[in-house]
């Protein structure tokens, strides 16, 4: 069975690094663009260009020279941060295997940390998600303290669905958020915890109607899958991850509905399917959660879709398994609206 934790995460003490050279690799994230079974994309922050950065890795911890392998970083920065990212996607692991890693730039170097693939075969999975910490300084022992009880689980993966910063343009809170996910989204074995995000109001300027252009933060610091405004990890031959864009940088109908059902179409085989984005289908009465409901929904139910996760409200609640709700529409309104007002 696949276990999810939900950590409402309307999460935010931060310690100030100490002094550190400029080309010292620090804010490493894990990401998966392709195949979770055969490859992990891994990002990291430098303070200066450098003119090599590298990943070596290896099955084996200590990464002896012999056995190890080399792969090569992309490097590159954008307007508006003082940030050098490089990043690597390494390709062909095996399976279900565990890899020590140590990143690089101009000689300065990690210290060593592990990941592991999904496996390929069936067998427990288990997943944190939750969403909104939005790295409000003012909130930051709650969002240290849930990171590190959320690590402590040993998740397969976070599953973000949104707002991890208050101020969209701000370099400073994105360097708050990856400062503070470097430190404490690693286990005491040394392993680093992926994350699966998806986009949310605060990630963009104007928060809805937007362009990638509109959320360049979101965009350059997490490495996706195609088509990236929206995306799918099969996790394993048990487990469909469908993250959703809603209406921040992509629209809830056209082509990510398009999208949204031919890849709920290939994933019938698999045992579990959750989805997730930022605002939720059921908690309002406004025009975009019943565009969602209208829209996204009826496909949850036609092609049985598991779980659904959403944030934006900065609450925590659950549901039975819900079906059928298509044709109570209206009615569901005039109940939400009425709750609301009580």
């Amino acid at each position: 069975p696949v276990a999810v934790l939900l950590f409402i995460v309307a999460l935010a003490q931060f310690a100030t690094a100490g002094e550190i050279e400029p080309n010292q690799p620090r804010q490493i994230v894990l990401t998966w663009q392709s195949d979770p079974q055969t490859t992990m994309t891994i990002t990291w922050r430098t303070d200066v260009a450098g003119d090599e950065s590298v990943v070596y890795f290896s099955t084996e911890k200590g990464l002896k020279t012999s056995h190890r392998q080399l792969q090569e970083a992309e490097t590159y920065t954008f307007d508006g941060t003082a940030a050098w990212l490089h990043s690597a996607e390494l390709t062909g692991l095996k399976p279900g295997e565990t890899y020590w890693v140590v990143v690089e730039t101009d000689g300065h170097k990690s210290d060593e940390f592990s990941f592991r693939t999904a496996p390929g075969e069936s067998k427990d999975l288990l997943f944190v998600i939750g969403a909104d910490a939005q790295h409000l300084r003012t909130q930051m022992h709650v969002i240290r303290e849930v990171f590190k009880r959320a690590c402590q689980e040993d998740p397969d993966a976070f599953i973000y669905s949104g707002d991890f910063v208050n101020a969209e343009l701000s370099d400073f809170e994105w360097d708050l958020f990856f400062d503070t996910w470097h430190e404490l989204m690693i286990t005491d074995e040394g392993r680093r915890i992926p994350i699966i995000p998806a986009m949310g109001n605060h990630e963009v300027i104007a928060g809805f109607g937007g362009t990638k252009e509109d959320a360049p933060f979101y965009y350059n610091r997490f490495r996706l899958p195609e088509p990236e405004t929206y995306h799918m990890i099969q996790y394993g031959p048990d487990f469909t991850i469908i993250s959703l864009d809603s209406n921040h940088t992509a629209t809830v109908e056209g082509e990510q509905l398009a999208w949204l059902e031919s890849t709920l179409e290939q994933c019938q085989d698999s045992k579990w399917i959750l989805a997730h984005y930022h605002v939720g289908s059921w908690w309002r009465t406004e025009t975009l959660s019943a565009k969602i409901r209208s829209y996204w929904v009826p496909l949850f139910e036609k092609y049985q879709v598991d779980l659904v996760h959403s944030g934006h409200s900065h609450s925590y609640m659950r549901s039975v398994p819900v079906h059928g709700l298509k044709r109570f529409t209206d009615e569901i309104d005039d109940m939400i609206a009425t709750g609301l007002a009580r």
